[in-house]
């Protein structure tokens, strides 16, 4: 039995990015559905985590990966609290994807870095997807 997962990632660097550069919602739609008929034959379930804290996140990687990050750089506070705004509004409408996307998903909302609960979560979410594949 074959268990494909996709992480949030997939959908974070083509649909958000692609949001943030203000494509138009339409073809970010149309970007979307494409995305999802390329992995329908795979069968895939998603693990989305979503940061209800968007600015604190940022805060959090650039504290430990630095506050270079590709074509990212933090030098203010206003930049964390900029990013935050724009990726808060990007995340916002990859959740509607997310949410409208039929296959099996754990939507994680991240509001306290529990990793170890997450990783728990998504020991117990393919789990399950796989018994009810198993099951079909």
């Amino acid at each position: 039995m074959q268990l494909i997962l996709i992480e949030s990632v997939l959908l974070q660097h083509s649909i958000s990015v692609s949001h943030l550069q203000r494509m138009n919602l339409d073809q970010l739609r149309g970007l979307s559905d494409a995305l999802q008929l390329l992995l329908a034959p795979l069968n895939p379930s998603l693990i989305y985590y979503y940061h209800t804290d968007v600015e604190g996140q940022w805060r959090f990687i650039c504290s430990v990966l630095g506050n270079e990050r590709g074509p990212v750089s933090f030098r203010s506070d206003a930049d964390f609290v900029e990013a935050g705004e724009a990726w808060s509004r990007s995340q916002a409408f990859v959740r509607t994807i997310v949410d409208e996307w039929a296959i099996p998903k754990l939507v994680i909302e991240n509001t306290d870095y529990l990793w170890a609960d997450y990783d728990a979560r998504i020991d117990a979410f393919a789990a399950s997807v796989l018994e009810g594949r198993r099951r079909s």
